[in-house]
C-alpha cells in the first residue's frame, strides 16, 4: 500500500555530478554541439525558465562545457562544484591554492571559501545523528556548497525551535531557512512518464525501462508505489487509463525500498500479455524523447520531468545528495531536489537531462508539494543511477526488445558458495582476447557504507584461474576502500584491502587469482568504504575473464 506523507521543502546538500573518466559527458546536445536540441526540451525550458530559444540551446550549450570541466576534476572537487547560470560555468568552491589551481586547470572557476567540504560534510552528519527517530518542524538538512554552509530547513519554526538551536551549536556554518508548506510523497508498450497502477490502488508513473543480466525485463519507479509484495501491476490502454495487467511489483519482496537507502523500486514486466519495453519519455503532445544512458545531477543545470499528472515540466536542479524528513520518523538519504513542477499521480515519474542523442535518465520522481499552481513548485527525486546499480539492472536504451520473463520469485534456485574456493592453480598463460567487460556507470561511494556495481560477461566456459580487475575510481583516503569481486557463482575475491597510509587513491589495475566460476553472467564489484569522514566516487570497471 502506498503511503501519502506529508514532508517540508528540502535543502541544500553536498553537491554531486556525474560525469568523470567512464562517466558519459553530456555532450553535443546544444547549438554548437552538432546534435538538434529537441523541440521539446527547448519549449519545457521557454516556458519554465522563461528562456528564449536563443537562450535555451546556450544554456545546453553551457552545461555541456560544465559536465566535462567536471569530469576532469577529482571527486573531492566534483563533490563541491555547481553550475552557475549567471556565468554559464562550473563553479567549485575551494579552500586551498592547490584545489584552485586544479579547478582552473580543468575549465572551472574556483571559489575561495572558509569552510572545507570535509568540516561541512562532518557537521550535517552531526545534525543527522540529532535528527534520528524525527523531530517535529524539520523538514532537511544538508551541505550547500553555493553558500559554503550546512542548511537546515524548517516549516515550523516553533516546534523546530529546540532542534534549530542545537544545530546552532554546531557552528556559525549552520544556517537554517523557513519554508512555506509540507510536501507529499506523491501517489498515483512501458514509456517513462506514462502511468501504471499497483494493484487496486491510485497510480504511480514509469520511471525508465531496465533488464537484467537475464534477459528479463523491469522498469524502475518510486518505493512508495512498490512496497506490496508480489502485487499485480497494471499498464494503460489506448485510452490512457487502467488497462491490463503487465506484470509484478516488489518480486518476491526484496525490490523495493523507501528508508534512509532511498525512495526506489522495480516492477517485473512479467505478464503474458505482450507489453514491451521502449527507451523513450513522454513529452504529452511532442516527439518522444529517448534516453541512451544514465547521469547524475548537477545544481544549476536544466532538467525535465515526465509523470503522468503534471506531464512535461522543466525547471533546474536546486540541491542534490539531501537528508529527506518525510515525518513519522522516515528519513531518505541522497535525494536532489528541482524546480520543474509536480502533482499527485507523479510518484515514480522520470527526470531527463540533455536532448537529442544525448538524453540521459537522471532521476525517479520521489515527492513534492500540491501541485503545480505553487509560488515555489520544489519537487524530490531519487537518482536512478542508484535503483540500477542495487538491483544489477541496465538502462533499457533500444533496439530488439528482450522477451525472457524474470523469475517470479526473488529466492535463489541455488545458494551461492559460502567460502572462497581453492587458490591453488592460478594460470599459467594470459586469458584470451576478446574477454574484456566494462561498466562505465558512474556511483557515489557511501560514506561508510558500500557500493555494488554489476558487469554481464557473455563470454563462453569458464573464466581464467586469474582475471585482471581495472578500476576507475577517486576517493580522499585510499586506506577506507576494500575492493572485492563477486563472481556469477556467487563467489567473493579480494580485489583491495583496507589500511595503510590516507592518500588519494585514483583507482589500478588488480590480477586477482585463485578464480573458480563460469564466464558469462553477472560479475560485481563491490567497492566499501570502511570509515566515515572520506568520500569519493566508481567513475567505471572491467574484467578481462
Amino acid at each position: 500500500m502506498k503511503r501519502s506523507i506529508w514532508l517540508a521543502v528540502t535543502t541544500a546538500a553536498l553537491v554531486t555530478t556525474g560525469v568523470a573518466a567512464g562517466y558519459p559527458a553530456l555532450a553535443g546536445y546544444g547549438a554548437g554541439g552538432g546534435t538538434a536540441a529537441s523541440p521539446e526540451m527547448l519549449a519545457g525550458m521557454q516556458r519554465d525558465l522563461g528562456l528564449t530559444a536563443s537562450q535555451a540551446r546556450t544554456r545546453l550549450d553551457q552545461q555541456e562545457s560544465a559536465n566535462r570541466a567536471a569530469g576532469a576534476l577529482g571527486g573531492d572537487l566534483v563533490a563541491s562544484s555547481w553550475f552557475d547560470p549567471a556565468t554559464g560555468k562550473l563553479t567549485v568552491a575551494v579552500s586551498d591554492a592547490d584545489a584552485a589551481a586544479r579547478v582552473r586547470a580543468a575549465g572551472a572557476v574556483p571559489r575561495n571559501v572558509t569552510h572545507s567540504a570535509a568540516e561541512l560534510s562532518g557537521i550535517a552528519r552531526n545534525i543527522g545523528r540529532l535528527a534520528e527517530g524525527g523531530s517535529a518542524g524539520v523538514a532537511s538538512w544538508g551541505v550547500d556548497a553555493r553558500s559554503n554552509s550546512v542548511v537546515v530547513s524548517v516549516y515550523d519554526t516553533v516546534a523546530a525551535a529546540d532542534f534549530t538551536a542545537r544545530a546552532k551549536a554546531l557552528g556559525d556554518a549552520v544556517r537554517v531557512e523557513t519554508v512555506a508548506r509540507p510536501f507529499v510523497q506523491q501517489t498515483g508498450v512501458v514509456q517513462a512518464g506514462d502511468p501504471w497502477w499497483p494493484g487496486t490502488e491510485s497510480n504511480c508513473s514509469v520511471a525508465f525501462a531496465a533488464t537484467d543480466s537475464s534477459g528479463g525485463r523491469h522498469f524502475v519507479t518510486a518505493g512508495h508505489c512498490t512496497n506490496d509484495a508480489n502485487q499485480a501491476a497494471y499498464g494503460k490502454n489506448s485510452s490512457g487509463t487502467k488497462g491490463e495487467q503487465l506484470g509484478t511489483s516488489n518480486v518476491g519482496g526484496s525490490r523495493s525500498v523507501n528508508a534512509r537507502e532511498g525512495d526506489m523500486g522495480v516492477v517485473a514486466v512479467n505478464h503474458a500479455n505482450a507489453w514491451t519495453l521502449s527507451n523513450s519519455v513522454n513529452t504529452w503532445g511532442g516527439a518522444a524523447v529517448s534516453v541512451n544512458g544514465v547521469a547524475e545531477a548537477v545544481v544549476g543545470t536544466a532538467i525535465c520531468k515526465s509523470g503522468n499528472t503534471s506531464h512535461w515540466t522543466c525547471g533546474t536542479v536546486t540541491k542534490v545528495n539531501e537528508s529527506v524528513d518525510y515525518g513519522n520518523g522516515l528519513i531518505i538519504d541522497g535525494l536532489s531536489e528541482t524546480n520543474a513542477c509536480s502533482a499527485g499521480g507523479d510518484s515514480g515519474g522520470a527526470y531527463v537531462m540533455g536532448t537529442g542523442a544525448t538524453a540521459k535518465a537522471v532521476g525517479i520522481h520521489s515527492g513534492g508539494g500540491n501541485g503545480c499552481g505553487q509560488s515555489d513548485p520544489n519537487t524530490i527525486f531519487q537518482p536512478v543511477s542508484e535503483a540500477l546499480t542495487k538491483w544489477g539492472l541496465t538502462l533499457y536504451t533500444g533496439g530488439s526488445t528482450p522477451t525472457t520473463a524474470p523469475p517470479t520469485t526473488g529466492t535463489p534456485t541455488t545458494a551461492p558458495p559460502t567460502t572462497r574456493p581453492p587458490t591453488s592453480q592460478p594460470p599459467t598463460t594470459a586469458p584470451p582476447a576478446g574477454r574484456t567487460f566494462t561498466s562505465t556507470q558512474f556511483g557515489f561511494i557511501p560514506d561508510p557504507g558500500t557500493l555494488d556495481s554489476p558487469v554481464t560477461s557473455t563470454a563462453p566456459g569458464s573464466a581464467a584461474g586469474t582475471v585482471t580487475v581495472k578500476v576507475t575510481a577517486s576517493h580522499w583516503c585510499g586506506s577506507d576502500l576494500e575492493i572485492t569481486l563477486v563472481g556469477p557463482n556467487g563467489a567473493q575475491y579480494p580485489v583491495k584491502q583496507a589500511g595503510g597510509s590516507c592518500t588519494s587513491y585514483n583507482g589500478g589495475t588488480y590480477p586477482v587469482s585463485g578464480v573458480s566460476s563460469p564466464a558469462a553472467g553477472t560479475w560485481t564489484l563491490r567497492v566499501t568504504d570502511v570509515k566515515a569522514w572520506n568520500f569519493g566516487n566508481l567513475s567505471g570497471w572491467s574484467i578481462t575473464v
